[in-house]
């Protein structure tokens, strides 16, 4: 019979969650833009396709333009909160989660080639994956910002998705 000491186990646990978070700082050091910069483009042509040609390019500056801008003022709020991320790190952090947010407007995109889709169907989509972003980058985030200043740091984060996602719907 094996008796398990339970402090050791809370021991345990807590080395593995220190080296989880030590594993996330490490990789968030391993930015790029490359990523974002597809994810983000992928994004603006997919929702300018959606649209008639006269509004097209329009819609295509818009999104390309928010996820940039947005991007650059959720880093820099994260900057000004005391984070421990750069402003690079960031708005690599951001471009990435894009990625739930694309999937969602080329499946809506497609859906709408196919066959004409219900509006709720869209909402749908498109709420997994405001839900997987915001989750997503939610995570990293919220390490990188002082405790006591968490909600003011995750609050643009989920109104840049929101706002993004409002465009898929429509």
């Amino acid at each position: 019979m094996i008796v398990v000491n339970p402090l050791q186990i809370g021991v345990d646990k807590t080395q593995d969650t220190q080296e989880q978070l030590d594993m996330k700082r490490k990789e968030i050091r391993n930015w790029d833009l490359w990523g974002p910069f597809i994810f983000c483009l992928i994004l603006s042509v997919v929702l300018s396709s959606n649209t008639s040609a006269d509004d097209s390019t329009l819609e295509f500056e818009i999104v390309f333009v928010v996820v940039w801008l947005g991007g650059g003022i959720i880093s820099l709020n994260g900057q000004l909160l005391g984070g421990t991320i750069t402003f690079f790190q960031s708005i690599c952090l951001l471009g990435y989660c894009l990625f739930p947010l694309t999937i969602a407007a080329t499946l809506n995109m497609v859906l709408g080639w196919l066959f004409t889709v219900p509006f709720f169907i869209k909402l749908i989509f498109t709420a997994i994956a405001f839900v997987w972003a915001t989750y997503s980058s939610v995570l990293f985030m919220k390490e990188m910002v002082p405790a006591d200043r968490k909600e003011l740091a995750m609050y643009p984060v989920c109104l840049f998705y929101l706002f993004l996602c409002w465009f898929i719907v429509l």
